[in-house]
């Protein structure tokens, strides 16, 4: 997932780690990525996706192919050609929060909504958005991504 030793050794001895999947699990997450799939367009907030080029989960072409489909106007997709799957713990440890500052601190600039909100920016990676990110609202009754 991602060269940083220390951080995978501290992600082999985290309580909520899964060293077996069963059936049922495996159907629900295929059912969790289609859906995500399918919803993907219905994301209206602006959003900042990362992807990484040796990610053992999703190869780039997948990651561009949702970003495609992502329904936000405002969005951005980073590649990181030489990371993992967790960029933010590989060689681009130092320049991701960097990234994700920056484009955090553009958003200061975007409009409001008619309603007088602020278009909340979600900073995601393109794994952590398929698994948590557009189901999370379901579950909290937050009407925005949660990272």
């Amino acid at each position: 997932m991602c060269r940083d030793d220390e951080y995978m050794a501290y992600l082999k001895n985290i309580p909520h780690r899964v060293n077996g999947f069963s059936l049922k699990f495996l159907t629900s997450f295929h059912d969790l990525m289609e859906e995500t799939r399918k919803n993907a367009a219905h994301l209206q907030v602006p959003t900042l996706m990362l992807s990484a080029g040796h990610d053992a989960f999703t190869r780039p072409d997948q990651s561009q192919s949702f970003f495609d489909s992502l329904g936000a106007a405002e969005k951005e997709h980073v590649f990181y050609p030489h990371s993992h799957h967790l960029p933010s713990h590989d060689v681009d440890t130092a320049v991701v929060p960097e990234r994700i500052s920056r484009w955090l601190g553009a958003g200061k600039t975007r409009k409001r909504k008619p309603s007088g909100q602020p278009p909340d920016p979600v900073a995601v990676p393109y794994a952590h958005l398929t698994l948590a990110t557009i189901h999370s609202s379901h579950h909290t009754g937050s009407p925005h991504p949660i990272i």
